[in-house]
């Protein structure tokens, strides 16, 4: 951290992404917010330094704190002087250089030296930094660790130590102390000095290395060590080299420094290092592989500088994105002005430290985008995340609830009510990823899946019947299930499963598994992913309740409009029977008068007539030779016959003045305008008058006078007792379902014929002693075709009608409904069947209360 020259060639730092570059070769800074409690356990310390215009120290692990004394936030975005002022003042100018001269050359570098601790103490540490370069070589940056070498008590030397030289001899009680492993090799590669960390690391004894080459004998596995050091060295330049031994699962890492007389060698454990670092590749694979496929979004990364350092996601080229055209991108380069209008200032807000959701629209696609900070342990801000969820689907529901809302007369205001809990029903779901590797029989999850699972981030992997027993039992067996068929046939799936926590609570997950296979078709492993929809499934129970709510309100509107449509249809037909009744009534009373003075002279024409034809046989009888001019009259007029013809011609006319007179009283019986609304009728009066005016609709209209294909009606009437109803309505049910009837058997061949039926019978029987009957029932049977019972469900609404257009409203059955059950109490019931007829049955009570309808209720 010794850098505050001016005069390297810098460039400000820029924070590092997801994409691949350079700096995605130190993974613990590019996945700060992700691995930061992983790094922290890593012994020692860890730390970045960036150009901004000046050094500042952008990132620093925990372990600063037991080196120095001091905590993570002294040093945490400050300037490089404030760790320096630590250095021993004796070591500051050495150490200046050294860091200046590794970074202008851009080769890595080692230095110990001394610091002063906050409690005053001096310890010596082992600095091993690289600078940080971009891919023009321009230097933006500086990457090191710090290693604590002890205090340093006083100690007499082993006697047996050989003499070193003048440049080693007095640092030896600092490489007994350090926490590396120290050699020291001369030119023929010998080894003359070895500290106890080293014999420790080596798993050897000093006695046994520093014999003469000729007699030392070394195990196979230290000889071949040996032999690829002296190979590693063969260069010109002293280098880092790594160095594994399988057997002991170890992994060094051997620097080595060339002197005038010898080889330094320094050895240092890093297989927690290396475990760490396999296991954050791990983690970062199965971050990348969660990114790329998080589900009907896009998930983008930014930094202080409102630069993109990632772009993933299913949904990129759906919203028109490419990868490359976002990341490294500013918010002005990645996205058209309107967009940004509406971003900055969010991403300013979550720069903040706040977290902000908002809708985005990409052509005909809506997005919820929610943008959240990303911290460090120490509470501060290095950047943000935009999370967004493909809303377009819901929104679509949304337009059609309000158009539903809408075309049932619904406010604005309750439209938008509704819409505002539908969305504060949806929530985001947070995800995570796991890996199985099926030859370890072990999970390994990321920390979302921790977390979801109930368990410890610092535990070790679950196995795989661990991750099992977080399922709930009853999803336990289908998840077993989908994974062995996924390693056994090599199948993706996805299914929806609830997961116990420890605490007892339930989440609901949807989980994704995908096989990966290896190079012979064997599947290894499984990756997948669990999303955690709680709040999607709380968010539809509440969706389904509010639909629940809404399609009750739409009930209840269609029951409001069905009454209005139902009034006006009765105020329609009230009409135009009172119309009709007028105008039957008008009819009867012209044809009565002339019929009547027809009807009442005719008995006075036949007595002249009588009279007349007396007087004529009175001549023929005394005056048998008439006159020749009368016998030709005569015989012109054919007197004989017209004696013969005259009465049966007035009694002719006689039956048909009787006719129109019936025709008259049934057409007055049928209006009933002379007579009050509700009184006691003959039933039977109103059917006869009622097929008396549809008489000529029930004769067969071709123009064969001999043909028999009237439709015959057959009357099977009962003994009834006079009704108490409104006939001239009780008239029109009469007319509509009979006119129903014959429309129906017009198209069929014969036999046609509608039977009428009429039985009175007892049904609200008060007392065992009642004989009287209470009820009549008119059934009205045709032998037409039937009718489906989708029909017969509808046959009694307003405007339905089988009919042609133009051949029917729709309202008669069910204003003859209306009448029948509102204003009389009764029942219209109906039973048919396909080929085998209709019959419509019409149930009355015999006695009305005698109040006059309500046309409102």
């Amino acid at each position: 951290m010794h850098v505050t020259s001016s005069n390297l060639p810098m460039k400000p730092f820029e924070t590092p992404g997801f994409d691949g570059s350079p700096s995605s070769e130190h993974p613990p800074e590019e996945n700060e917010a992700l691995l930061q409690s992983i790094v922290n356990n890593i012994p020692g310390v860890i730390y970045r330094c960036t150009y901004q215009g000046n050094w500042k120290i952008a990132f620093i692990s925990k372990g600063i704190e037991e080196i120095s004394g001091y905590p993570v936030s002294h040093f945490l975005h400050h300037p490089c002087d404030r760790f320096k002022t630590l250095v021993h003042p004796e070591d500051q100018g050495m150490a200046q250089q050294t860091v200046e001269e590794a970074l202008l050359s851009q080769q890595p570098y080692t230095l110990d030296y001394r610091i002063i601790k906050a409690d005053g103490r001096i310890g010596w540490v082992r600095e091993i930094g690289q600078g940080i370069c971009d891919r023009q070589g321009n230097l933006c940056g500086l990457d090191g660790t710090l290693s604590p070498l002890g205090d340093l008590p006083s100690r007499h030397f082993d006697q047996t130590i050989p003499e070193f030289s003048p440049k080693i001899a007095p640092k030896l009680t600092i490489l007994e102390q350090i926490k590396e492993g120290f050699l020291n090799l001369n030119s023929q590669g010998q080894v003359i000095y070895i500290n106890p960390q080293g014999e420790k690391l080596l798993q050897t004894s000093r006695p046994t290395l520093c014999q003469p080459g000729e007699t030392r004998e070394l195990p196979p596995e230290l000889a071949q060590f040996f032999a690829d050091l002296k190979t590693a060295l063969l260069g010109p330049n002293p280098r880092p080299v790594e160095a594994c031994y399988p057997y002991k699962e170890t992994w060094l890492e051997v620097r080595t420094h060339p002197y005038d007389s010898g080889i330094l060698v320094f050895l240092s454990d890093i297989t927690a290092r290396k475990q760490v670092l396999n296991s954050l590749r791990q983690r970062e694979n199965l971050y990348r592989t969660f990114v790329k496929n998080f589900p009907n979004g896009v998930i983008l990364l930014f930094d202080r500088d409102l630069h993109h350092t990632l772009a993933e996601g299913r949904d990129l080229e759906a919203i028109h994105l490419i990868k490359t055209t976002v990341e490294g991108k500013t918010l002005q380069e990645a996205f058209p002005s309107d967009i940004c209008q509406t971003l900055e200032p969010l991403y300013r807000e979550v720069l903040a430290g706040e977290t902000r959701v908002t809708e985005l629209t990409f052509g005909s696609r809506i997005y919820l985008a929610q943008i959240l900070p990303i911290k460090n342990e120490a509470g501060e801000v290095l950047g943000g995340m935009v999370m967004t969820q493909d809303m377009t689907e819901c929104k679509l529901a949304e337009a059609e609830n309000a158009r539903l809302i809408a075309s049932l007369q619904k406010s604005e205001a309750k439209t938008r009510a509704m819409a505002s809990l539908l969305s504060e029903a949806e929530k985001l779901a947070h995800v995570g990823c796991w890996e199985f590797e099926i030859a370890t029989n072990r999970i390994i999850c990321s920390d979302e899946v921790y977390r979801m699972l109930g368990l410890d981030l610092n535990a070790a992997s679950p196995t795989y019947p661990e991750y099992l027993q977080r399922i709930h039992p009853e999803d336990r067996e289908t998840a077993a299930q989908l994974i062995e068929r996924a390693i056994d046939a090599g199948e993706s799936y996805q299914v929806e499963q609830r997961i116990v926590q420890s605490d007892g609570s339930i989440r609901y997950l949807s989980a994704n598994g995908e096989p990966i296979f290896n190079e012979v078709g064997e599947v290894v492993k499984v990756l997948g992913s669990l999303l955690d929809i709680t709040d999607r499934h709380l968010a539809q129970q509440a969706l389904m309740k509010s639909e629940a709510q809404l399609e009750l309100r739409a009930r209840e509107l269609e029951e409001t409009l069905y009454e209005l449509q139902r009034t006006q249809t009765q105020l329609i037909q009230t009409e135009r029977m009172s119309g009709l009744g007028q105008m039957v009534a008008g009819i009867a009373h012209e044809v009565n008068n002339p019929v009547g003075f027809i009807y009442g002279n005719i008995v006075h024409a036949t007595s002249y007539i009588d009279d007349l034809v007396n007087l004529v046989n009175l001549y023929q009888k005394h005056y048998p030779e008439p006159d020749p001019e009368i016998l030709e009259e005569i015989e012109e007029i054919d007197l004989e016959f017209l004696f013969e013809d005259l009465p049966r011609l007035l009694r002719s006319m006689k039956v048909g003045a009787e006719r129109i007179r019936e025709i008259v009283r049934s057409l007055r019986n049928f209006s009933r305008l002379d007579e009050a609304d509700n009184k006691q009728v003959n039933i039977h009066e109103g059917i006869d008058s009622t097929l008396l005016i549809l008489q000529h609709h029930l004769k067969d209209e071709s123009l064969n006078s001999n043909s028999n294909n009237n439709i015959t009606v057959i009357k099977e009437y009962g003994d009834l007792p006079r009704v108490d109803c409104y006939p001239s309505e009780l008239n029109q049910v009469f007319l509509n379902i009979i006119t129903n009837a014959i429309d129906v058997l017009k198209p069929q061949d014969p036999p046609r014929q509608i039977t009428i039926r009429t039985e009175a019978v007892i049904r609200d029987q008060t007392s065992s002693e009642q004989s009287s009957p209470d009820w009549i029932i008119i059934r009205i049977i045709d032998n037409g075709p039937g009718m489906t019972p989708e029909i017969q469900q509808r046959m009694f609404d307003p405007f339905f009608t089988t009919k042609p257009v133009g051949m029917g409203t729709g309202l008669g059955l069910s204003i003859s409904y209306q009448i029948i059950v509102e204003q009389h109490k009764g029942k219209l019931t109906c039973s048919s069947e396909l080929g085998k007829g209709t019959e419509l049955i019409i149930e009355l009570p015999l006695h009305q209360n005698h109040e006059e309808p309500a046309l409102f209720e």
